[in-house]
C-alpha cells in the first residue's frame, strides 16, 4: 500500500487566513500567524501516528500594494515543513 502525504494548506481568503486539507476541510482564522499555528498542530497529531505530513502556506502579494489590483494573483509555495521521517 503506498502511503500518501497529508498536506495543509494555509491559505489567504477574502475573510483573512483558512487551512484547508486535501480533502475539503477548512478552518478559518483572523491572522496568517494563527491558522499556521492550527496547521503545525494538525501536522504533528498526524505524525504521532504514524503518517507523513505537511504545511504549505500560500504567500498572496499584499493587499495594500497598488500592484494587487492591476496583477493577477500569484501564489507562491513555501514549504514550511519538509516531510516527515520515521
Amino acid at each position: 500500500m503506498a502511503e500518501t502525504t497529508i498536506t495543509y494548506r494555509v491559505v489567504k481568503e477574502p475573510y483573512g487566513w483558512a487551512v484547508r486539507m486535501q480533502n475539503g476541510l477548512m478552518s478559518p482564522f483572523r491572522s496568517q500567524k494563527r491558522a499556521t499555528g492550527h496547521a503545525q498542530r494538525l501536522a504533528e497529531i498526524e505524525r504521532a501516528m504514524g503518517r507523513a505530513a505537511i504545511v504549505v502556506i500560500d504567500q498572496a502579494w499584499p493587499t495594500d500594494s497598488p500592484a494587487w489590483r492591476r496583477s493577477p494573483r500569484r501564489p507562491q509555495l513555501h514549504w514550511l515543513l519538509a516531510r516527515a521521517t520515521f
